[in-house]
């Protein structure tokens, strides 16, 4: 009898360094329940999914009539999959990492279309605390298509059986039915693997 051995396709993705490792997200005490954590053993089952985000680096100089020009490094990033942008202070750390297509989120948007949600959340933040009379004077300094690591794994306590995912970047983690889009693409790939 031969077997065929299943490869499945991957894709080089810049994604972001993770701050946690496998080992510490199982290890360490998930969400207080009524009598006791959930054990190691029972978080060890565990996948990684890669978010698509686009990080935006600006240079803005805001021209005064008497004063100096005020001068600012503004950081916003825009979700691949909702296309909703924000001001961040962080710049993830990234390498370039070969990740199974299908744990990949796809972007849902065009690049035209998040560079101008990116620039209405940059000029929402400019004008707010900035407070121009001159039209201020944007240059981009960098900018970077990123997938952020999530990694999924199945919680279970007291018979019950919940769905966890923990960014892997600042380490939160949250049921994943509170997180619409995520659940929603983790449902279609239970789907299609039945």
């Amino acid at each position: 009898m031969t077997q065929t051995i299943i490869t499945k396709p991957t894709v080089a993705i810049q994604a972001a360094k993770s701050e946690l490792t496998h080992e510490e997200i199982i290890n360490r005490s998930g969400k207080k329940k009524r009598f006791g954590f959930a054990s190691a053993s029972q978080r060890a089952a565990m996948v990684t999914f890669y978010y698509p985000y686009v990080f935006y680096e600006w240079k803005v100089t805001v021209p005064r009539f008497l004063f100096k020009d005020g001068k600012a490094l503004i950081r916003i990033g825009v979700n691949g999959l909702t296309n909703v942008a924000a001001q961040t202070e962080i710049w993830p750390d990234y390498e370039t990492v070969q990740a199974e297509t299908e744990n990949c989120l796809p972007f849902r948007f065009t690049a035209e279309s998040v560079d101008n949600e990116c620039r209405r959340a940059l000029e929402n933040y400019v004008y707010k605390l900035m407070r121009p009379l001159k039209p201020p004077i944007y240059d981009l300094n960098r900018m970077e298509r990123i997938y952020l690591p999530y990694h999924v794994f199945l919680e279970q306590s007291f018979g019950k059986k919940t769905l966890m995912v923990t960014e892997a970047l600042t380490g939160v983690t949250a049921e994943a039915r509170k997180m619409k889009e995520l659940h929603s693409w983790l449902e279609s790939m239970a789907y299609r693997n039945n």
